[in-house]
């Protein structure tokens, strides 16, 4: 059966392929390549102590807290941005990771109002449907900001995936799959809540599938065929922008017809590699002159250790995490809240990639929706503060 939310292949490969024949040097396309991948694979969500100091922005922000019992160490709150399916359950955890990276809207969070038509949150393919969030992401890419790029590029990847669901949960995400996989599948995905594209698998993301989704179009409505589309051809124009974009950024001359045709031919049957399970062996065969080896450690390296504390201090969470309310106080998150995490060192590169997601999220939601965060760190606090470390 497939994985739900697995796409490596395309944020990647197919990234660090364009990146390389866009001019990119090996060191940049690969930097750019791991943060277009790196968004689907952050997944820290839970607050934890730093032995330093953060930057400023996150303790403005009410994203760090100094400890009174524990100087000169800081509570920090990270920017989850990955997928879990877990926290997907959270109805601030969708707000905050799943629609800004991976189902962006046309407009921003905040300009709907409250009980605006839910068919309004649906993600809409930014060279079909004018999505202007997209277009002002892309507009901010620079060669100054190759971590930025990798960021925009991966939402703008997911705007085509992902068109037609939304990153809540709601009737507008009820689907099922009708091509693209077998029937016993799509009854075991049907069953599950209706958030992103959970009810249609990894079917929207694989980029070699025919697909037929059915969907409905109103609440009321019946479902129909909804998303229908080849997704080879409809990556490959998603490709061509990437590529548009990245040159560009890089300021070289776009590539022409003829010169784009041949090097699409070549994604695609590189991208058929995802079927064989042989993800590398494809791209490496396809691509010789391209080295490919993506490590979640490569850039960003921090190790926590988890501390021990007493009994009492549980019961005394028990209750705190009751405070927990809207974005974070699901079961889950009680059992995690129970445990004191030191990071022993958080580099530079760390702190850069949770303020650009922080920022990401503002952009797409009209401010920094940081409420769960700040409350979640609240509660992180107050157990610290009882804990010797």
């Amino acid at each position: 059966m497939r994985g739900v939310f697995v796409n490596i292949n395309y944020h990647y490969y197919t990234v660090k392929t364009l990146a390389v024949h866009a001019g990119f040097s090996p060191r940049d396309a690969q930097y750019i390549a791991y943060y277009s991948q790196y968004i689907d694979d952050f997944i820290m969500h839970s607050p934890f102590i730093l032995d330093r100091e953060p930057p400023a922005f996150f303790i403005e922000n009410g994203l760090a807290k100094k400890l009174r019992a524990h100087k000169p160490r800081w509570a920090f709150s990270p920017c989850a941005t990955g997928i879990n399916a877990v926290r997907t359950l959270s109805s601030g955890y969708r707000l905050t990771a799943l629609m800004p990276f991976h189902f962006i809207m046309t407009q921003p969070y905040n300009s709907l109002h409250k009980n605006a038509e839910r068919s309004l949150y649906r993600c809409v393919t930014a060279n079909r449907g004018g999505n202007l969030l997209v277009n002002r992401l892309v507009e901010q890419a620079s060669r100054s900001h190759l971590m930025n790029l990798g960021m925009i590029l991966h939402t703008l990847a997911d705007s085509y995936a992902h068109e037609g669901f939304s990153g809540f949960q709601g009737w507008e995400n009820a689907s099922y799959v009708n091509e693209g996989m077998t029937n016993t599948e799509s009854a075991f995905y049907r069953a599950l809540p209706s958030i992103g594209h959970a009810n249609a698998g990894s079917v929207p993301d694989d980029c070699g599938l025919f697909i037929d989704i059915f969907a409905k179009k109103t609440e009321k409505g019946s479902f129909e065929s909804f998303i229908r589309r080849d997704n080879t051809a409809y990556f490959a124009d998603c490709s061509r922008r990437i590529l548009d974009i990245l040159c560009a950024v890089n300021k070289k001359d776009p590539f022409g017809d003829r010169e784009w045709y041949a090097l699409q031919t070549k994604l695609a049957e590189a991208q058929s590699g995802e079927r064989e399970h042989n993800i590398q062996n494809a791209w490496e065969n396809t691509f010789p002159h391209i080295s490919y080896s993506y490590k979640k450690d490569e850039f960003i390296n921090i190790r926590l250790d988890i501390q021990r504390h007493d009994e009492g201090l549980l019961q005394k969470l028990k209750i705190k995490a009751d405070d927990l309310h809207n974005s974070y106080s699901e079961e889950g998150d009680r059992g995690r809240l129970s445990s004191i995490t030191l990071a022993q060192s958080a580099d530079d590169e760390f702190f850069r990639f949770n303020e650009a997601a922080y920022c990401h999220v503002r952009a797409v939601t009209g401010e920094y929706s940081t409420r769960g965060h700040r409350t979640q760190l609240e509660a992180y606090c107050d157990m610290a503060e009882g804990v010797v470390i």
